[in-house]
């Protein structure tokens, strides 16, 4: 049976270990290489930015179409199938960046703001005079200058201008974007489901107790997750712990013990086995290899 190409670049391979991907490029680069037509596709667990100056663009997302002429904004969660067409004279940017970078630590207080964020399709037309058109532009012309260049600190600097433009779009949602978000019986699912893992990571709740709470079997739940993020359910679980853990690691003083307590592991030993499992070495070796001259 034909399966809808997932991509991190369209047209390059996708990794779904690359926890921390973020890229831009000029919107005529892409679509450039492939002759103007992108053809429909998704990013697991990966979202998409495009902002046009100028131009015009014909757009699919899921079952729903869309023309726009520039200047215009088109922001398209993790899983969502897609493709569009720009015309030859359309000038702007396309950013992929993986979800996980711009998740919220758990519990944190702007956490449903920005998962609210992850889970809507937000498609603009702007006034040639609105100030969004400003802020946008001059942000995605400095990440692309950061992105080409080999600056001190650039990871950083990309992530935190984006994170000014996630911030700006997650202001942005309005009730008619959530309403369009939830056409999708089996988005819905997914969504609830990244939302109750969220609310019970340190819980380690199996499988079988997510599904039940869904109305889901097990089987119906992983074929969801593979759909929208490629990958299962349990992968899913396993990734967002091995994420938050890596943070601590890297951002607080809190050793492997505490890292594994604080995590809900009761068995700081099994949280240095899964930690190796993951990454391929201990939680001490990875917060050395973070270090500036590790």
């Amino acid at each position: 049976m034909a399966s809808i190409p997932m991509f991190a670049i369209y047209g390059l391979p996708y990794d779904a270990n690359e926890p921390e991907f973020l890229h831009i490029e000029e919107i005529g680069l892409r679509a450039g290489v492939m002759e103007g037509r992108v053809e429909p596709h998704a990013h697991p667990e990966l979202l998409q930015l495009m902002f046009a100056l100028n131009g015009s663009c014909e757009l699919q997302i899921e079952q729903r179409r869309h023309s726009l002429a520039g200047p215009c904004m088109l922001y398209i969660p993790g899983g969502k199938v897609h493709s569009f067409n720009f015309s030859d004279d359309s000038i702007g940017w396309v950013v992929t960046a993986s979800e996980h970078v711009f998740t919220p630590p758990a519990g944190a207080p702007e956490a449903e703001t920005m998962l609210r964020l992850m889970r809507t399709t937000m498609v603009r037309q702007f006034e040639k005079s609105a100030p969004e058109i400003r802020f946008f532009s001059q942000i995605l012309a400095r990440m692309t200058n950061e992105f080409s260049a080999s600056n001190p600190a650039r990871k950083l600097a990309l992530e935190s201008l984006f994170t000014l433009v996630m911030i700006e779009m997650a202001r942005m949602v309005d009730a008619d974007d959530e309403a369009e978000a939830y056409r999708d019986a089996h988005y819905i699912a997914f969504d609830r489901f990244r939302r109750m893992l969220e609310h019970n990571l340190r819980d380690h709740m199996n499988i079988e107790r997510y599904a039940n709470e869904l109305g889901l079997s097990s089987t119906k739940l992983n074929r969801i997750c593979r759909r929208y993020a490629g990958r299962t359910a349990h992968e899913m679980i396993q990734g967002r712990l091995l994420l938050e853990a890596q943070r601590l690691l890297i951002y607080t003083a809190a050793n492997a013990t505490q890292v594994a307590l604080e995590l809900g592991f009761k068995d700081p030993a099994y949280f240095n086995r899964f930690f190796r499992k993951e990454t391929g070495m201990t939680p001490l070796a990875f917060r050395a290899s973070q270090r500036p001259d590790g």
